[in-house]
Order: structure tokens, then C-alpha cells, then sequence
């Protein structure tokens, strides 16, 4: 939903859109908000710090955020081990990402790792 919040594009509004109709649910945690804000202060994004508050603010009201007690380390990036961690604790049936180290995954305990294009997909083919 990061790139929901940056990027233009019907894939990522039938996103948001889902996710405010309740289709679909958002389970995030503090490490991955911080990670989030970190990220979005990056000079490549070109947002000032409003821009970010927004973002974060917007993030957490549209989540579910959970206190992770898991402790999975699968992903070959270890940083990328927080969002496998939330999903499980979340109960999350996807984690939706870019990041090649998440999408080589493929799936995790019935968690399925799925580009922003597959999960779209996904949602329409649902109803």
C-alpha cells in the first residue's frame, strides 16, 4: 500500500479501493511503519515530511497492527523477515510486494507472496 500512496496507476487504486470497501484487509506492525517512514524520507521519493505523515497516518488508520511474536528467518534478504513475521502473526493469506527477495519466496506457511498485478487479479477473480 506503500506504492499505492506514490504511484499512480489502476492496479494500485483498485487496491486501495478494495481495501476501504473491506474486501481486503491491511496487517502491518511498528517495525514495518517505521520501515515504511524510513523509506519514504529517502530523497528518491522527493516527499516532505508532511507528505510522510500523511502517508503513515493514512497507513495506520487503513491497518490492522499487530505486535509480531514470530521469529522466521527464510528470506534471503533478513530484513525482509519483519513482513514474513507480520503476515503469520497477522494472519494474512498474502503478502503483496515488489521485492524479488519475497516473490522468490512464492509461499510461507500458506502465505502466498504476490506482485500488486497477480493480487488485482486475484480480488476481481473473487467478485
Amino acid at each position: 500500500m506503500v506504492s499505492a500512496a506514490i504511484r499512480a496507476g489502476k492496479a494500485y487504486g483498485f487496491l486501495l479501493k478494495a481495501v476501504l470497501g473491506g474486501k481486503c484487509a491491511l496487517v502491518t506492525s511498528d517495525e514495518i511503519i517505521n520501515e515504511i517512514r524510513e523509506v519514504l524520507c529517502r530523497p528518491k521519493f522527493r516527499l516532505d515530511k508532511n507528505e510522510v505523515d500523511n502517508v503513515v497516518s493514512a497507513l495506520e488508520s487503513l491497518s490492522d497492527i499487530i505486535e509480531t511474536k514470530s521469529k522466521f528467518s527464510v528470506v534471503r534478504d533478513p530484513a525482509d523477515d519483519m513482513f514474513i513475521n507480520a503476515a503469520y502473526d497477522g494472519g494474512a493469506d498474502y503478502i503483496v510486494s515488489g521485492d524479488r527477495d519475497l516473490l522468490d519466496l512464492a509461499e510461507f506457511k500458506g502465505i502466498r507472496m504476490v506482485t500488486v498485478d497477480e493480487m488485482l487479479r486475484i480480488l476481481q477473480s473473487d467478485g
